[in-house]
């Protein structure tokens, strides 16, 4: 018992000298220690709500979410005044029905009995939302983003603009960063900073985008964890790999940790560059793939066989079909003159584009359809729904323009013979005809690049 309670003396009393650093800087070591740790930790305390009421604009509270900071990094806009109250935005969450920034007004103070804390005890729905478990972003229902609401101050920096602190019950790190303007301002740059700088999202599972760095002669590599994931993964010769948190700002992006003296990148919108903040210049990594995924925009040509009664006649039909870039789906396109709204996917392997099972909108039929499968047909066998199952453009060699035929993706049998299979909200599965120029069984198909 005891060595647990000088264990806790000792954390508390480091604590306070850490604190003690920037906020007594002027005191000698013996008006330091003639005051009793209760009176310190109230100077302490004070020292902070000072700071915070002193922003005319607020502050920015840079964190990170669930365990081990495996969701990333996000950031909230706070401003505090000195009856208790902080008004909290931030740079995701919008009022319902608008595109307007969401910023909730609650209650806050700076409290702990043995080192300060920063304290948010009343609901606010903007702050409160990373830390709730009914939502479905981060680990989904039953965990959300599992993020910190209360954090312990570790250090004020010398020039009272950034504050580190540290989750209560995770101990991921985090920081307030005093805001040079107001809220809603810095919160539109870092939305239009998410936009104009290069995009270092993942593009897949096989392989993500991200760039170089010279630092202290050695060739860093930054690269996104995850897509949605505000996380880097850095490597270097003779360096330890290791994950970092970074956070979107009106300038560019800050990194949780120095990288080599590097605190994060600043976007030029004269010259589009990006450079760290020391000046050095990034060199984005180049993802083949990438380029060969938008090669495929344009219009196709889709001429197909079919059968039109029991005797076995034949016709011919033709449709054109577009792609267009969709950036709501990775790899993906938007497809267009098929009759309904359809998406199709690059796929890596074969390095064409593929349609694959999905969930369609848009389709003039007397039910409601939840799914629709696109599959080869073995012989007069059913179709059997799987959601990895479809179609892709297997390019015709020597073909000029490029031409390319049908054929099943690795999940289904290779045939030359399709159809679309329909599952309706009824539960029933069948096959249907989606469109006037579209049979619901096709043969030989081909498309040729118009």
């Amino acid at each position: 018992m005891n060595l647990k309670i000088n264990f806790a003396k000792k954390l508390v009393l480091a604590g306070l000298l850490t604190l003690g650093v920037g906020l007594t800087s002027c005191r000698s070591d013996k008006d330091l220690f003639d005051k009793s740790p209760e009176v310190r930790l109230d100077e302490a305390q004070n020292e902070v709500l000072k700071l915070l009421h002193g922003s005319e604009h607020g502050w920015v509270l840079q964190f990170q979410a669930g365990e081990n900071a495996r969701f990333g990094g996000f950031l909230l806009t706070l401003k505090f005044n000195d009856k208790g109250e902080v008004l909290v935005g931030n740079d995701l969450l919008r009022e319902q029905g608008t595109n307007d920034i969401l910023f909730v007004k609650s209650l806050y103070k700076i409290g702990g009995d043995r080192a300060a804390t920063l304290r948010f005890d009343t609901f606010n729905e903007v702050l409160h939302y990373f830390s709730r478990p009914d939502i479905r972003g981060g680990g989904g229902p039953g965990k959300g983003y599992e993020s910190d609401f209360n954090f312990l101050i570790q250090k004020i920096h010398d020039d009272k603009k950034t504050i580190d602190l540290i989750g209560e019950k995770r101990r991921t790190m985090a920081r307030l960063v005093k805001l040079e303007m107001p809220m809603a301002e810095y919160i539109a740059k870092v939305l239009e900073m998410r936009v104009v700088m290069p995009n270092y999202e993942a593009q897949s599972d096989k392989q993500k985008l991200g760039f170089t760095v010279e630092l202290e002669g050695k060739t860093y590599t930054f690269m996104p964890k995850a897509r949605g994931v505000d996380t880097y993964v850095v490597s270097a010769e003779g360096v330890k790999e290791f994950e970092m948190s970074f956070w979107h700002t009106a300038q560019g992006i800050s990194f949780a940790q120095p990288v080599a003296g590097v605190t994060g990148l600043v976007y030029n919108a004269d010259t589009k560059e990006v450079t760290t903040n020391t000046g050095v210049k990034i060199v984005e990594l180049e993802d083949k793939a990438l380029a060969l995924y938008k090669t495929f925009v344009g219009t196709y040509k889709l001429e197909y066989t079919y059968t039109v009664n029991q005797q076995g006649q034949k016709r011919q039909g033709s449709v054109d079909i577009t792609l267009e870039l969709n950036p709501d789906v990775t790899y993906g396109y938007k497809v267009g003159g098929l009759g309904f709204r359809a998406v199709a996917r690059f796929n890596r392997d074969t390095q064409t584009p593929e349609f694959h099972w999905q969930e369609i909108k848009g389709l003039d039929l007397n039910q409601d359809v939840e799914a629709v499968y696109w599959g080869p047909l073995q012989g007069d066998s059913n179709l059997i729904p799987h959601e990895a199952a479809g179609m892709y453009f297997a390019p015709i060699e020597g073909s000029n323009p490029a031409e390319y035929v049908l054929k099943g993706n690795r999940a289904t049998p290779e045939s030359d013979r399709f159809a679309f299979l329909v599952k309706y909200k009824d539960g029933k599965w069948g096959l249907t005809r989606l469109s006037q120029s579209l049979p619901a069984i096709m043969e030989k198909m081909k498309v040729t690049r118009k």
